[in-house]
């Protein structure tokens, strides 16, 4: 696979009184004019349409985001020192052959920056999500090419280890600027992995400007992002079709470059910044819009809540009339309306909708102490048995545990306890899936809620 890096040009002039939220006429569009033409030298060069973008200050107005909530940017590193993402960085790890951690080639902190740049505080550019958190999962790794200099390229192996590490730390949320058209049978694994275990997967669709398939973004667990301009139009670098879940802004995005590609140290308060185009950096919108949408719902939030509020919100018209829908399945990413919309959701079709069909507790006895178990009975609408579904819960809210269904049950244990503690609460925290439906979930022998039961020694 490959990480596009074209486009790009770091180190705009400076003293030209550039506006730099101006420049970010994805999360902000009133028309105005921004863009600094390198071979004219006019600032300014390039004119908006109004409400081409994803209306991120409406957003912005219900929340900004939450520490808590992580982004995995599986990619070519992050320079975690970059002044707009000081303190962001929860990890930064090397998974691919690189031989080293950082981003030599530039475009993993470009991605980081967009997805969670510090923002409203007088510094360079603001992030989707403003309080984010970043783990830099390096998976891509440097290509020296005679001709084109360093180029970036993603194993498919080490794409695949960096989705399952993500998943195993518990991050929210996973980004992978990157595409190639033929899915491996690990990534395609890893990625059916990473959603049972509840993460939001976002994927660039490539820049082709072709209907072709690409992967990992056509994966069924992957949110594929097509690239738009500043037009509402479709990029026309950008991939398209209906395995294409949203499109967002991706053209002429303004963002954080590593310090080294302007001359600056490390340490530099101003910080490195520049124009890139590609779906590499329509997807970080769409993982930063994940990662606030999760943040807003709170810590019982699904993957699949969080991906039914933005497919389901999407805007299917263009600011000039265009019809989205004839280059992605569910249209323009509208943040606002997504969290406007997150709680409530879109039902699922009748039929499709699963929930607990039973509770049952017991429990061992093991000498001085004692081991609950909790036996899920999962149901479809019709109360068929449901298999395949990783359900999650907690003993007395803290020791928690987790089973897959086969043949519609599966069970989860405590931790042995004291013969002095005469019983422990059960409670389901989560099924990840965007069509279980807990409101449905009950127990027809009555010793349970459908959601939590006590169990006693």
């Amino acid at each position: 696979m490959i990480l596009p890096n074209e486009g790009t040009d770091p180190n705009p002039p400076l003293g030209l009184g550039i506006d730099y939220f101006a420049e970010q006429y994805y999360l902000h569009n009133t028309g105005q004019d921004f863009y600094y033409d390198e071979f004219t030298g006019q600032p300014g060069a390039l004119t908006a349409s109004v409400d081409a973008d994803i209306d991120a200050t409406e957003a912005w107005d219900l929340h900004t985001g939450s520490a808590a909530t992580t982004v995995a940017v599986l990619d070519s590193g992050v320079d975690c020192n970059h002044a707009d993402l000081i303190n962001k960085c929860v990890e930064k790890i090397n998974i691919g052959p690189s031989d080293t951690a950082d981003d030599v080639i530039g475009h993993g902190t470009l991605v980081a920056s967009l997805i969670g740049a510090n923002s409203d505080n007088g510094i360079g550019i603001s992030g989707v999500s403003w309080g984010t958190s970043i783990a830099s999962v390096k998976v891509c790794y440097e290509h020296f090419d005679i001709f084109f200099g360093v180029l970036g390229l993603c194993d498919a192996a080490a794409s695949a280890a960096g989705m399952i590490h993500a998943a195993d730390m518990g991050y929210q949320v996973i980004n992978m600027s990157y595409a190639g058209t033929e899915g491996s049978q690990a990534e395609s694994d890893a990625a059916a992995y990473a959603w049972s275990k509840g993460v939001v997967l976002v994927a660039a669709a490539a820049n082709s400007y072709r209907r072709t398939e690409m992967y990992p973004a056509a994966f069924p667990e992957v949110i594929g992002v097509a690239a738009t301009d500043w037009f509402d139009n479709l990029a026309g670098f950008s991939s398209f079709g209906p395995w294409v879940s949203l499109a967002a802004p991706g053209s002429r995005i303004f963002a954080a470059f590593p310090h080294a590609a302007c001359g600056l140290p490390e340490t530099d308060a101003d910080g490195c910044y520049g124009w890139a185009d590609g779906t590499s950096f329509s997807s970080p919108i769409v993982a930063g819009s994940a990662a606030l949408v999760w943040s807003y719902l709170g810590s019982g939030a699904t993957n699949g809540q969080v991906r039914n509020a933005l497919e389901s919100n999407a805007d299917a018209v263009g600011t000039h009339g265009q019809n989205m829908l004839a280059w992605t399945e569910h249209g323009r990413l509208n943040l606002r309306a997504a969290l406007e919309n997150a709680a409530g959701g879109t039902p699922p079709p009748a039929g499709t909708g699963f929930h607990v069909g039973d509770l049952d507790g017991s429990r061992t006895s093991n000498g001085p102490s004692w081991t609950g178990q909790v036996t899920i009975t999962l149901h479809d609408q019709n109360h068929a048995p449901v298999s395949g579904k990783v359900i999650r819960g907690n003993w007395d809210g803290s020791n928690t545990g987790q089973c897959t269904t086969t043949g519609g049950q599966c069970t989860i244990s405590s931790e042995p306890v004291a013969k002095k503690i005469p019983s422990m609460v059960f409670a389901i925290t989560d099924i990840p899936g965007e069509v279980f439906v807990s409101g449905d979930n009950h127990d027809p022998d009555g010793d349970s809620d459908g959601t939590s039961i006590v169990v006693t020694k």
